[in-house]
């Protein structure tokens, strides 16, 4: 993949996404239950090709695993972990009522800044 001028794009380095995921969980995940930042990977085996990354909570090992095909886009890789990582936090919300209250709390912590 390359940038408007020619050069190559860096993918997002593994180092970057674990640094992400430990910044995440101690500014807007304190007191929740999420799993270890050594179970935070890339992978070319997300089961659904419709998503950019997946977890479940029910399954063991912990795992938050986000596709390969997103590493050129850094802003999108922060958004899909903090969508994980909501999972991880609310287990039960689904996309629903709650899972949308999870998203207002994101952003009244200043979360989504970034992104918009």
């Amino acid at each position: 993949m390359s940038r408007k001028d020619g050069r190559a794009a860096r993918r997002v380095a593994v180092s970057d996404l674990k640094s992400w995921y430990e910044r995440y969980r101690r500014l807007y995940y304190v007191g929740y239950d999420l799993p270890p930042v050594e179970s935070v990977k890339f992978s070319w085996t997300v089961e659904d090709p419709n998503t950019h990354g997946e977890t479940d909570p029910d399954v063991w090992p912990p795992h938050i695993e986000m596709h390969e095909e997103i590493r050129f886009f850094p802003r999108l890789v922060m958004l899909v972990l903090l969508h994980e990582m909501s999972h991880w936090a609310h287990p039960k919300a689904e996309h629903g009522p709650r899972w949308n209250e999870e998203a207002k709390r994101l952003g009244k912590l200043g979360a989504l800044r970034e992104f918009f």
